[in-house]
């Protein structure tokens, strides 16, 4: 799925009444005991409002994208994409995997218990790759 093909899809469910909430999670070292340096994965949310000083300890390695689409009668499906420390975080790429991957949950869980927004959800699939 092409980030225009995801673009498309979220705008689809929200027309429709779903919710689609993204975030993402980077890594910052910190220094522990004996100066030994580890990493801590905060929240985007979270890393504006810490100080200037602590921003310049974000790496540009590695990061977390949770996205969770939640249907018009409040049922939630995530997905989730963790970038290795050793690549370079993309929040588009990791949105986009994260997005695929709460739609499946999404369509494997609502066959049996929503079979109508199954059913409209998977038209929506097709027409997005049409």
């Amino acid at each position: 799925m092409t980030i225009a093909q995801t673009t498309s899809l979220v705008a689809a469910l929200k027309a429709q009444g779903f919710r689609v909430k993204a975030s993402h999670s980077r890594f910052y070292r910190e220094k522990g005991e004996s100066n030994k340096v580890s990493f801590v994965l905060i929240p985007n949310s979270e890393a504006v409002k810490m100080s200037e000083d602590m921003l310049q300890y974000a790496t540009p390695k590695g990061g977390k994208t949770m996205v969770v689409i939640t249907t018009p009668s409040g049922k939630e499906f995530v997905g989730y994409s963790v970038c290795s420390t050793s690549d370079t975080f993309n929040k588009h790429t990791g949105y986009d995997t994260a997005f695929r991957r709460a739609m499946k949950d999404l369509v494997a869980n609502l066959k049996v218990s929503e079979p109508d927004v199954y059913n409209y959800v998977v038209s929506l699939v097709k027409n997005c790759y049409v």
